[in-house]
């Protein structure tokens, strides 16, 4: 997801509001998946791989709670919030990225 300037050089707030309130969203459902005994570590590789992703996803989500709350404000949207946007959303993807390796890896073994 990436985000274009409009014609008018503005981004919308209620787009980047969307774009990070769908990310959480789906942050969340996979980490439900996660969290699942089917995804559980069997070696210590996999151990330390969901211990990282789990303490990345958690940053990633604390950053994006921020984002909401600064994008639900009455605020105008300063250009810092929009390099912030891009770059949770892109942390979010590489993310999703990583837990897809890491489920491939465990079901690997089944």
């Amino acid at each position: 997801m990436e985000i274009h300037d409009t014609q008018l050089g503005r981004i919308d707030k209620k787009a980047c509001f969307l774009w990070i309130d769908r990310s959480y969203k789906g942050l969340q459902a996979i980490k439900q998946k996660l969290d699942s005994y089917l995804f559980e570590p069997t070696t210590y590789s996999q151990y330390e791989e969901k211990e990282q992703i789990t303490a990345k996803m958690e940053a990633i989500e604390k950053g994006h709670l921020e984002l909401l709350k600064i994008l639900k404000s009455g605020k105008n949207i300063l250009e810092n919030h929009l390099a912030k946007v891009r770059y949770q959303l892109k942390e979010a993807k590489t993310l999703e990225e990583s837990i897809n390796r890491y489920i491939t890896m465990t079901h690997s073994k089944v």
